[in-house]
């Protein structure tokens, strides 16, 4: 089922969890059901081409692999900025 992405304003951050090379992970509250989420912010300054490859190359794995001590990928969404 495709659908359009939704807006990162949908979650509220809580508090951050971890920064790397490639983008910084927060703990985020869904606004309109209260249910604790994971986000990525990927780091983009140094994209000059659109969407980072290595961000691409980590969804896939991701939506791949099903494991419990792995946050499963549900969504991407977007921000204006």
């Amino acid at each position: 089922m495709r659908r359009e992405c939704r807006s990162v304003d949908e979650f509220e951050k809580v508090d951050r969890i971890s920064e790397g090379t490639y983008g910084v992970v927060y703990r985020a509250r869904e606004k309109a059901t209260g249910r604790i989420v994971a986000l990525k912010r990927v780091k983009m300054e140094k994209e000059r081409d659109g969407f980072p490859v290595t961000s691409v190359r980590e969804i896939g794995i991701l939506l791949n692999f099903h494991h419990a001590n792995i946050v499963n990928v549900e969504e991407v969404v977007i921000s204006p900025k």
